[in-house]
């Protein structure tokens, strides 16, 4: 069984005496109400970017930026990575390789194409 945690927000008196209100007409616990909320926001979220599991929008920020800045610094160089290794790092994105799966691919492609002089 997962543990069971509170949240406290600051919300207008009228807006939870409203809310509460319309649970209490519907014959719901306001809690069930919040839970059945956020687990539709988290569905509309990872529609659009893929699952969040536990790391925030900051840190996917910091990701995608640090790689971003990674790649430009290789471009700037006149070099171009291959879709194969984009594609990895796409996943690492998404969570669904670890950071190691990233490592190995480089590593494989490195004596080959892994980066090759643009033209």
């Amino acid at each position: 069984m997962a543990k069971k945690v509170s949240i406290n927000i600051r919300i207008e008196s009228e807006l939870r005496d409203r809310f509460n209100a319309a649970a209490k007409l519907e014959r719901r616990p306001a809690s069930q109400v919040l839970r059945d909320l956020m687990h539709g926001y988290i569905g509309e979220v990872e529609r659009k970017h893929g699952p969040v599991a536990n790391r925030s929008a900051w840190d996917e920020w910091e990701r995608r930026n640090d790689l971003a800045n990674a790649q430009a610094s290789i471009e700037l160089e006149g070099y171009v990575i291959p879709d194969e290794m984009q594609a990895v790092v796409e996943q690492f994105m998404r969570d669904e390789v670890s950071i190691d799966a990233v490592g190995e691919k480089a590593d494989e492609l490195a004596g080959s194409q892994f980066i090759r002089r643009s033209k």
